[in-house]
């Protein structure tokens, strides 16, 4: 019964390092843990006490998929570990290069509406409250799917 435990235990740890140590291996040898407690739990007191084993083996296993990835993110140490996912950053980025180019208006604004920006059509949003259909614009903020525009002052 103590090997059964044991190797419980080691499956379970081996199956958490796994994410501070990727690669698949320490998953792979923590489940081998679990079926060598299957197997033991078998050959010491039969099929009942060997799929009770599983079982828990399968819930250890959900409640480590759980920790990895819905627990461990929001932490402070899975934030120094786990890779940054890859969300572009619109300071600097591409949509920077639209700020203060001038665009028309497509459509009525109100705030909302269409606007024709470099040979293409996007959506904006219009500062100033409204804007007519022909207006000269010009970008004054690009964020990820927000593009704001103002009434281009004329001299």
């Amino acid at each position: 019964m103590g090997a059964v435990l044991t190797l419980m235990i080691l499956g379970t740890l081996l199956l958490f390092a796994e994410v501070v140590v990727p690669g698949g291996v320490l998953g792979t040898i923590g489940v081998v843990c679990f079926f060598g407690a299957a197997f033991a739990a078998w050959k010491a007191a039969g099929a009942g006490l060997a799929a009770l084993v599983v079982l828990a083996a399968v819930l250890l296993s959900m409640l480590a998929v759980f920790a990895w990835g819905y627990v461990l993110p929001k932490t402070k140490f899975g934030g120094k570990i786990l890779p940054k996912p890859d969300v572009p950053d619109a300071k600097g980025g591409p949509l920077d290069s639209l700020l203060g180019k001038e665009c028309v208006a497509l459509t009525k604004m109100l705030p909302s509406g269409k606007v024709k920006l470099d040979g293409g059509v996007f959506d904006a949003s219009c500062v100033d409250g409204s804007a007519s259909e022909g207006d000269l614009l010009v970008v004054v903020s690009a964020d990820l799917g927000e593009l704001k525009v103002r009434k281009l002052s004329k001299p």
